[in-house]
């Protein structure tokens, strides 16, 4: 029988890390990832679990947090969510709505993509002060992507954001057509999460990198559209890499028989959203 003893260690921040020495140091937090360790071990696909030790790794270990939640919800800059608007609303009335390249976490059809050209980097520019003050360092830009527009049956994994570039991130919600709410799971420092229901002119901060989030509950409506912005802190160097160093020695012994004790766990680790 083989017996996982918590004797791998890390050098990060100048100081030893032990796995199973979760960040932040909370009881909530142990508690919920040492349950997780458990449903992990219990995945029968080893791709699988391959993604969810990986998103353990990276969760529990790699990335520390920034804030004492991990998320909050903002009004939007005003200007911001105005041109957002008016750019959604010219590309429906002008027909400029692409179909989206394939995105592993979103099940159903395909997305849709709005291009909003030069105010990718005007609404980053506004933005990021604004992610500085709420996770207390010096960002970098890393990404925006263009007005994704949710179709009606998506669905959107449980997973992390890429580790390299999208650590500090928010989601900017522009409008929808929906017929129900379609809120946002997501895992705050507290070990609960919370359904976040954003309205039009709202936005979610939140540690992408390290909070697991996604939308499990079909979309239920026409469209649904929002634009993600990400950043990295300044002098960021942790790799995809370092996670694989931690679970590449120990992986094919983390398995463990079914057990009715640990309800069944899906998610990705460490890929795009």
């Amino acid at each position: 029988m083989f017996f996982f003893v918590a004797v791998l260690f890390l050098f990060k921040w100048g100081e030893c890390v032990e796995w199973g020495q979760w960040i932040p140091d909370t009881p909530a937090w142990h508690a919920r990832l040492n349950y997780r360790a458990e449903q992990v071990k219990r995945i029968q696909n080893s791709q699988e679990r391959w993604d969810a030790v990986m998103n353990l790794a990276t969760t529990g270990l790699l990335v520390r947090n920034y804030t004492a939640k991990g998320y909050e919800v903002i009004r939007t800059p005003e200007a911001v969510h105005q041109k957002l608007n008016e750019t959604l609303v010219a590309a429906m009335e002008a027909g400029r709505i692409h179909r989206e390249h394939k995105v592993d976490q979103i099940s159903g059809p395909d997305a849709k993509m709005v291009h909003v050209g030069v105010a990718k980097s005007e609404v980053m520019s506004t933005l990021k002060p604004i992610l500085e003050a709420w996770s207390g360092v010096n960002l970098v830009p890393s990404m925006a992507y263009g007005l994704r527009l949710y179709q009606p049956g998506n669905t959107l994994t449980m997973h992390t954001d890429r580790l390299e570039t999208h650590v500090i991130s928010c989601i900017v919600h522009v409008d929808r057509d929906v017929d129900e709410p379609w809120p946002i799971v997501i895992e705050g420092y507290d070990g609960t999460s919370v359904e976040v229901d954003l309205q039009p002119g709202e936005t979610l901060l939140y540690e992408s990198a390290k909070c697991i989030h996604g939308r499990p509950r079909p979309l239920l409506g026409r469209w649904y559209t929002s634009l993600f912005v990400h950043y990295r802190p300044a002098g960021w160097t942790t790799k995809t890499s370092d996670a694989k160093a931690i679970v590449e020695p120990f992986f094919w012994g983390f398995t463990a028989p079914p057990d009715p004790r640990w309800q069944t766990l899906r998610l990705r680790g460490g890929t795009e959203l």
